[in-house]
């Protein structure tokens, strides 16, 4: 007697990229100066499920929001047409970790913000190497009583791209990141010169498929709101 065995292969299956929607607010809203305003963003993919269900963790879906001084179509244009973009490595990494459950870039949460880190260290490589050291094994005494957890995971490599990020990014005050498919963003006192816009870019990656490395997808939708 003779037994077929079939095997599927895995190289042959696609993993479907995530679509993820910012429902509110709508595209080319207009925002009123040192108001909040409230988004909701809606994720549905393939193979991990959707966030209305829930099967998709509202953890691991992030809202950047940029806000561009002045007015100019033409910088609204490339931003709102450019396609998906991968995150910087140090961003990436943070985004797949715990990081954002205990720190927020502008705001403390349970831990200090990036801002707080970023102003109180030094920008050079032996705090860089410092700092690394910190992200994997841990620390506690620096900003509170709270201890940070270790992060065994991470390379030293990633560790020093975690830094390298917060020590270039969390002191614009111009661009803040969110997690979570519901929130607020307060957006800034009227200028002098009173125009400016925000572009609000929604992202999630999935998990990608069973027992095939690198294969998740990542997906994202950007919109822009203009001041009145």
């Amino acid at each position: 007697m003779f037994v077929y065995v079939f095997t599927q292969r895995t190289d042959k299956i696609k993993n479907n990229p995530p679509k993820v929607e910012i429902l509110t607010p709508a595209n080319n809203n207009s925002f009123n100066w040192d108001s909040f305003i409230r988004y909701s963003i809606r994720v549905t993919d393939a193979e991990d499920g959707s966030s209305e269900y829930e099967e998709i963790s509202s953890k691991e879906v992030f809202l950047e929001v940029r806000y561009l001084p002045g007015y100019s179509k033409s910088n609204e244009s490339n931003l709102i047409k450019a396609g998906v973009i991968s995150d910087p490595p140090g961003l990436a990494f943070m985004k797949t970790s715990t990081c954002f459950n205990c720190h927020m870039v502008q705001a403390k949460l349970t831990g200090p913000s990036f801002f707080e880190i970023s102003r109180k260290y030094p920008h050079n490589s032996a705090t860089i190497n410092m700092l690394a050291r910190k992200v994997i094994k841990g620390s506690s005494g620096v900003w509170s009583s709270s201890a940070m957890p270790a992060n065994p995971d991470f390379t030293e490599v990633q560790s020093k791209q975690i830094i390298e990020w917060i020590f270039k990014n969390a002191e614009n005050p111009n661009r803040n990141y969110y997690v979570g498919t519901e929130g607020a963003f307060k957006t800034t006192v009227k200028p002098d010169i009173a125009k400016g816009s925000y572009i609000l870019t929604a992202s999630y990656t999935d998990h990608g498929l069973n027992g095939v490395s690198k294969s998740n997808q990542r997906g994202q939708h950007r919109i822009v709101i203009h001041s009145k």
